[in-house]
């Protein structure tokens, strides 16, 4: 099915190089949430904000670019036949950018000794996420399938996010 490929280029397009950015980031703020374990625990908090707050200043505009302009990016770039990769770009962009962000502070388990709860939420988006496909594949388009693929997405990062601000504010030293 041609949908699959118009998926494959979107998710190479848009995660690829948030994926390396992610990558960059990740590495620099373990060293930081580590030093500020044995440091400054109670000031740990205070710098997930702030790299939050960078991450989204440079995600948001690109989200924002990208619901507004995708399908039409997509036929310039790759050709009117991509056209339709673009669209499924343009759905899953706030889920991919939630991502993006929780996903490069998603590190704070392992500088602060919370490891389980990063295991924890890898188990729980598995199996939400096999429930909610099985259960919505069979009766949704693949319009459908998309926005249902995006709000999940949502839901599961936006509960990655509250548990690396849990993990955040009760750090353990080794």
């Amino acid at each position: 099915d041609e949908s699959v490929g118009y998926y494959a280029l979107m998710l190479r397009v848009a995660v690829g190089p948030l994926g390396f950015l992610s990558a960059s980031v990740s590495q620099v703020h373990l060293k930081k949430v580590s030093d500020l374990v044995q440091m400054d625990p109670l000031s740990i908090r205070l710098f997930l904000f702030k790299v939050t707050a960078m991450l989204g200043s440079v995600v948001l505009p690109l989200t924002l670019f990208i619901i507004l302009y995708a399908p039409q990016l997509f036929a310039f770039i790759f050709g009117e036949e991509w056209r339709v990769a673009g669209g499924y770009l343009q759905i899953l962009m706030p889920a991919l950018g939630l991502r993006f962000i929780a996903s490069t502070v998603s590190s704070t388990f392992g500088a602060t000794g919370h490891n389980r709860l990063g295991g924890f939420w890898k188990v729980c988006a598995f199996v939400v996420t096999l429930g909610v496909y099985f259960v919505m594949a069979p009766r949704v388009d693949l319009y459908g399938m998309f926005m249902t693929i995006m709000v999940t997405d949502l839901v599961l990062y936006a509960f990655l996010y509250s548990l690396v601000w849990y993990a955040a504010g009760h750090p353990r030293r080794y």
